[in-house]
């Protein structure tokens, strides 16, 4: 007898937001990320979509996790500096 409450879309005040699992695309930092299957809630009259707060906090935590993981030079991949040659004595100018 407990039905969910059913949510009204906030965009068109018409429609009823129904569960779904729905593709997910944005970009992060210029680079492209894809979620095939990401829990939201979707209108069904206008198409708004709302995705699950917990799954974007989860996902941003991983993103941010890859890219800390990205931004730490790995032992393998430094390269030593070259040897600076010491500058050349500057001539007064007469």
């Amino acid at each position: 007898m407990n039905e969910p409450t059913k949510l009204v879309c906030p965009r068109c005040q018409i429609g009823l937001m129904q569960a779904r699992i729905i593709p997910y695309n944005t970009i992060e930092n210029g680079h492209l990320v894809s979620v095939s299957k990401m829990p939201a809630r979707v209108c069904d009259v206008c198409g708004n979509r709302v995705y699950e707060r917990e799954s974007l906090l989860h996902l941003r935590t991983m993103l941010g996790a890859s890219r800390r993981k990205a931004d730490k030079p790995s032992a393998a991949k430094k390269t030593p500096a070259a040897p600076k040659k010491p500058a050349a004595p500057r001539k007064p100018k007469a």
